[in-house]
């Protein structure tokens, strides 16, 4: 089922906003590559000591479950908590979301924190 609705309408970005990806390995230079096409800044930061700072300046947040670790999960829940307090734009990639029991529960505590856009597929 396709929507009309268009990137603009949910995403208003301003001129080349900057946009915070916590991302797996085998993505983060797809997701970089497609950011720059739309003429958005990507950072790839993790570490949840520089959130505070970098909330200031981003314009959304993309949060991926793709490579899950203890800390990875430290990171993406921290990211999305933050981004809720400060009403950030998110969108979160629950990747293998369905495959263990630790990958539901991280996901549903990022769709728990409201995230603008939640990305699945059927595999």
């Amino acid at each position: 089922m396709k929507t009309s609705v268009k990137f603009e309408t949910i995403f208003p970005l301003t001129t080349a906003p900057l946009i915070q990806c916590i991302t797996n390995e085998i993505t983060c230079e797809s997701m970089a590559n497609a950011l720059l096409y739309i003429d958005a800044k990507p950072i790839m930061a993790d570490d949840p000591r520089e959130f505070p700072q970098l909330f200031q300046q981003t314009s959304a947040l993309v949060l991926n479950l793709g490579h899950l670790s203890q800390e990875r999960e430290q990171s993406l829940l921290a990211a999305s908590d933050y981004a809720r307090q400060v009403n950030k734009p998110t969108v979160v990639d629950l990747v293998g979301y369905g495959a263990s029991d630790i990958r539901n529960e991280v996901g549903e505590k990022l769709v728990h924190n409201q995230p603008t856009v939640v990305k699945g597929n059927l595999s």
